[in-house]
């Protein structure tokens, strides 16, 4: 069955915020009907009254792509209000014991948060914390998961040549070994290291993610990048056919509520993926 990213718009006063996740399902309204359930249930249960879910999206995020988008306009009456600026509370998801993903759950109610000057920091109470566990059961009960980088499944193969063709608008990588990739796929360029000339800076390009343009041989293809026209290939890189996984959550770990100065992005540590 495919994965769907199911995404969900929250509306606060004249501003909003989204959260997205990953669901296993046959078909677009099916991952529809799961997020429209339980879910959103559990979400509004420790969500502010005046914080509405306007709507929720279904797409595939692999080719072809498609989205259902339906209005959903619901909130949580029985809650407290939540007015505080840049509140919410920084949240580990995790699926075993290889992939996390730090969230900022947003929209929490004021009441539920209690501020000490003690600690100089936001805390929740046992209300906020008994409406998040539901949440997090739903998570880890009900199919939800993570979308991450296979770097198990699929091997790399390392990269012996790198040479600039197509007038300058493609190149051709070519692998010891066969890369076992076809027309329309996505590549994973790393390590690679080159020249401008050949006494010239380095320059660590390509590097990145590209679209396999032409399979040549089986261990050259041609892949859609620019490079300078005296660029010399020197050493390294490695080319890794780009899939990923739907690990299922199996936890969630409260860290604290945290803020955020008006204007800027939330400070969320990087998780290994």
């Amino acid at each position: 069955m495919p994965d769907f990213r199911v995404t969900f718009f929250f509306e606060v006063g004249q501003s909003g915020f989204s959260e997205s996740w990953y669901r296993t399902a046959a078909s677009h309204q099916t991952a529809m009907n799961a997020a429209r359930g339980q879910f959103l249930t559990k979400r509004l249960g420790f969500l502010a009254s005046n914080i509405v879910v306007q709507a929720i999206r279904v797409t595939n995020p692999d080719p072809p792509r498609d989205s259902l988008l339906e209005s959903v306009f619901a909130s949580n009456p029985q809650a407290p209000r939540g007015d505080y600026p840049g509140l919410g509370v920084h949240v580990r998801v995790s699926s075993g014991p290889n992939y996390n993903r730090e969230q900022i759950f947003r929209g929490p109610p004021d009441e539920w948060m209690i501020y000490s000057d003690v600690l100089g920091a936001f805390t929740y109470n046992a209300t906020w914390r008994l409406q998040f566990d539901a949440f997090s059961a739903e998570l880890a009960n009900n199919g939800w998961s993570l979308r991450v980088f296979d770097r198990v499944g699929v091997p790399a193969v390392k990269i012996t040549n790198v040479v600039r063709d197509g007038g300058g608008l493609t190149c051709t990588v070519e692998t010891t070994t066969p890369h076992g990739l076809v027309v329309g796929q996505t590549v994973a360029l790393t390590g690679v290291i080159g020249r401008i000339g050949p006494f010239g800076p380095v320059i660590r390009r390509p590097t990145g993610q590209y679209q396999v343009a032409g399979v040549i041989t089986p261990v050259k293809i041609t892949v859609i990048q620019s490079l300078p026209s005296d660029y010399l290939y020197d050493h390294g890189g490695t080319a890794r056919l780009v899939t990923y996984a739907y690990p299922i959550i199996t936890r969630t770990d409260v860290r604290e509520p945290r803020t955020r100065r008006p204007g800027r992005a939330f400070f969320v540590p990087v998780g290994r993926r």
